[in-house]
C-alpha cells in the first residue's frame, strides 16, 4: 500500500526544518562570530597571525594548556574508577544519593569552584601545615579532578553496569583472582569508555578558564586567559583573535577525536544486563569515604565561609543578598532571578534545536551524520 504523497512531503519538510534550524542558529550564533574572528587575526596578514608566536609567553601558555590538560585528565581517571565501580552497583537510595553527590560539582559554576579549591587550601595550610597549593599547577590539575569527577565516574559506571558479566564469573571459576579478571576481563571491554570519558575530561581541562584564573594566578597562563588578557587587560584584540583561532583548531580536533572515541563505546561491546559481583564491604567503605572527603571537602568549606560573620556564626550574608548596593545595577538576589530566566530560556532552545539535532544525526548515519554530529558537538 503506497503512503500518500502529502505524507511524504511532511516528512521531507520535517527533514529539512530538523537540518536547516540547527544549522541556521549555528550559523548565526557560533560560525559567524568565528569567521569574524579568524578575519580579525589576518588583519595585519599572515605576519601578524604567526608573530603571536614569537612571544615565549605564547609557547609557554600552549605548552601548559597541553601538558596541564593531559594530567589533570590521568588523575581524573584514577581517582574516579572506583567510584565508576561502586555506582555500577548502587541501586536504590543510595545509589541516587551518590549519583547526586557526584554530579553536584560538576553543575558547579567554575569560579565557585576555584574559589571553594582556594578557601581549602588555606585552611588546610593554617589548620594543618600542609602546603598552600593555591597559585601552582597542582590546585588547577586537583580542581580539574573535582570538577570533572562526574563525568569519568557517571560514563565508565553507567558502562561498566550494562556489561556482560557471566564472563567475569567464569574466570573466577578457573581460578583467577579479583585483580586478575578486571586486568584480563573487565578492562579490556571498559577501556573504550573510559578513553571516551578521558577525551571529553581531556576537553574541558583543555578549555577551561575560570579555575585557571582564580588558582593559577598570573603564573600560571592557558590559551584562555591569555585570550582573556590580551582582548581585556590589554586591549590588544588582534593577538586576542589569533589565540582564538589556536584555540578553535585544537577544540575542533579534540571533538573529532572525542566523537569518534564515543561512538566506539557505543559499539564495541554488546550491553547485556546481568549480576555484577559486589564489593567487598571494606572496598566499599573505603571508596565511599574517599568520594565523600575528596567531593564534599570544598562544598563544605565553600558552605562554612558562607555563613561566618566575623567570629561568629550567623545567616546575615544571606539576608545582605537582598541589600541593594549603590556601585552595583541589582541585589544578589535580582541577579539570581535572572539567572533562573535566562537559563529557562536557554534550556527551551537547547532542548528544540538539540532534538531537531539529534533527529538529523540519527537518520544519517553515513559520514553526513558524524560531520553534523562534530559540528553540532563545536560551540
Amino acid at each position: 500500500m503506497k503512503r500518500p504523497a502529502n505524507s511524504r512531503v511532511g516528512r521531507q519538510i520535517f527533514g529539512v526544518v530538523c537540518v536547516s534550524a540547527p544549522l541556521t542558529f549555528l550559523g548565526i550564533f557560533f560560525f559567524y562570530p568565528v569567521a569574524n574572528i579568524v578575519t580579525s587575526s589576518l588583519s595585519q596578514g599572515w605576519g601578524g597571525f604567526f608573530s603571536i608566536f614569537s612571544s615565549p609567553r605564547t609557547r609557554d601558555a600552549i605548552w601548559f594548556t597541553t601538558w596541564q590538560a593531559a594530567v589533570s585528565t590521568a588523575v581524573t581517571i584514577v581517582l574516579a574508577i572506583p567510584c565508576a565501580a561502586l555506582m555500577a552497583r548502587a541501586s536504590g537510595k543510595s545509589g541516587i544519593w551518590l549519583k547526586a553527590l557526584v554530579t553536584v560539582p560538576f553543575v558547579l559554576p567554575t569560579i565557585v569552584v576555584g574559589g571553594a579549591f582556594k578557601e581549602l587550601f588555606e585552611r588546610l595550610d593554617s589548620s594543618f601545615g600542609l602546603p598552600n597549593f593555591n597559585n601552582s599547577a597542582v590546585a588547577i590539575i586537583v580542581a580539574h579532578s573535582f570538577f570533572n569527577f562526574a563525568v569519568v565516574a557517571r560514563t565508565v559506571g553507567a558502562y561498566w553496569a550494562g556489561l556482560d558479566h557471566q564472563l567475569e564469573e567464569q574466570a573466577r571459576t578457573l581460578g583467577s583472582s579479583n585483580a586478575g579478571v578486571f586486568l584480563r576481563v573487565t578492562w579490556p571491554r571498559l577501556k573504550p569508555a573510559v578513553l571516551a570519558a578521558g577525551a571529553i575530561t581531556f576537553l574541558f581541562s583543555f578549555t577551561s578558564f575560570g579555575v585557571v584564573l582564580v588558582l593559577g594566578g598570573l603564573r600560571q597562563a592557558t590559551i584562555e586567559t591569555e585570550i582573556f588578557r590580551h582582548a581585556v587587560v590589554r586591549g590588544d584584540l588582534t593577538s586576542s583573535a589569533s589565540m582564538s583561532v589556536i584555540q578553535i583548531v585544537a577544540v575542533l580536533c579534540l571533538v573529532a577525536v572525542t566523537s569518534h572515541l564515543e561512538r566506539r563505546s557505543n559499539v564495541s561491546t554488546q550491553m547485556v544486563r546481568s549480576v555484577i559481583a559486589p564489593l567487598s564491604r571494606a572496598n566499599k567503605i573505603v571508596i565511599s569515604v574517599f568520594t565523600f572527603v575528596f567531593l564534599g571537602s570544598p562544598l563544605l568549606v565553600m558552605i562554612e565561609r558562607s555563613l561566618t560573620v566575623g567570629d561568629r556564626y550567623s545567616f546575615q550574608n544571606y539576608v545582605a543578598l537582598f541589600d541593594k548596593i549603590p556601585q552595583l545595577p541589582a541585589t544578589a538576589a535580582e541577579a539570581l532571578t535572572n539567572s533562573i530566566i535566562y537559563a529557562s530560556i536557554a534550556t527551551a532552545i537547547a532542548l528544540v534545536l538539540g532534538a531537531l539535532c539529534a533527529l538529523s544525526i540519527v537518520a544519517k548515519t553515513d559520514r553526513t551524520g558524524r560531520f553534523f554530529d562534530v559540528l553540532a558537538t563545536l560551540p
